[in-house]
C-alpha cells in the first residue's frame, strides 16, 4: 500500500497540485517556493527509505548500487566532464537582470544558499522518486516503454503547465533522462547532472543585491 499510495502521490498529486496552485493565480516568494519542494521532496524520500528499509529491499533496484558498475563510473565521468564545459560556457555569458518575482533564480544572499539547498534536494531527490522508484514500480504493471512516458509525462507536468512550451521542453528532458536509466540502471550520473545543472544555472542568474530575503 506504501509503495501505491508514493507512486500516486507522484503521478497524480504533485502534478495536481502544480495545477492548481498555478490556476489559484497564488503568488508565492522564491523562498516560499524552494522550502516547500525541499520539504516534499524530503518528505517523500523520507517514506521511500522506510519503505525500502522495512522491506530489506537492495538500493541497487533504485539505481543507487554501491560501488557503480563499470558503466556507471563510465557515466560519472562523462557527466562530469559535460557539467564541465557547460560551467565553462557559463561563465562566458554576462548576468542578466530578473525584477519578475516568478523568475525562478535567487537574488540575494539568503535566496541563494536555499537555491543552492534545493538544487542538491532536487537533483538527488527527483531522480530517485522519478527514476528509479517510478520506473521500478511501473516497468512490472505497464512494461519500460509506457513507464518511461508516464513517469516523464507526470515529471513534465509537476514542473508547470502555465507555459507550455516549458512544460513540453521538461516532458522531453524527462524522456531522456528516464530513457538513460532505464538503459543504464545507475542513477549516480543523473543526480550529478541534475543537481549541476541548476548550480550552473546560478552563475548567469543576476548578482546578489541585499543580503535580505
Amino acid at each position: 500500500m506504501v509503495d501505491i499510495a508514493l507512486a500516486t502521490f507522484l503521478l497524480i498529486g504533485i502534478p495536481m497540485l502544480v495545477v492548481w496552485r498555478e490556476r489559484s493565480g497564488i503568488r508565492r516568494s522564491r523562498i516560499a517556493r524552494y522550502r516547500s519542494a525541499i520539504l516534499m521532496i524530503s518528505g517523500c524520500l523520507s517514506i521511500l527509505a522506510l519503505r525500502w528499509a522495512f522491506a530489506r529491499r537492495s538500493a541497487s533496484l533504485l539505481g543507487l548500487g554501491l560501488p557503480p558498475t563499470k558503466l556507471g563510473w563510465i557515466c560519472l565521468l562523462g557527466a562530469a566532464l559535460l557539467l564541465a564545459v557547460l560551467a565553462v560556457a557559463a561563465r562566458r555569458k554576462e548576468n542578466v537582470s530578473a525584477e519578475d518575482a516568478d523568475d525562478p533564480f535567487p537574488q540575494t544572499t539568503v535566496e541563494r544558499a536555499a537555491y543552492i539547498l534545493f538544487a542538491f534536494a532536487a537533483g538527488s531527490g527527483w531522480e530517485i522518486l522519478y527514476r528509479g522508484f517510478l520506473l521500478w514500480f511501473l516497468t512490472p504493471l505497464v512494461g519500460i516503454i509506457a513507464a518511461v512516458g508516464v513517469a516523464a509525462l507526470a515529471y513534465g507536468v509537476a514542473h508547470g503547465v502555465k507555459d507550455r512550451r516549458m512544460m513540453m521542453a521538461s516532458i522531453a528532458s524527462a524522456l531522456v533522462f528516464t530513457t538513460a536509466f532505464s538503459v543504464t540502471h545507475e542513477l549516480w550520473w543523473l543526480m550529478l547532472i541534475h543537481t549541476g545543472l541548476p548550480l550552473i544555472a546560478l552563475t548567469t542568474s543576476p548578482r546578489v543585491t541585499t543580503i535580505n530575503p
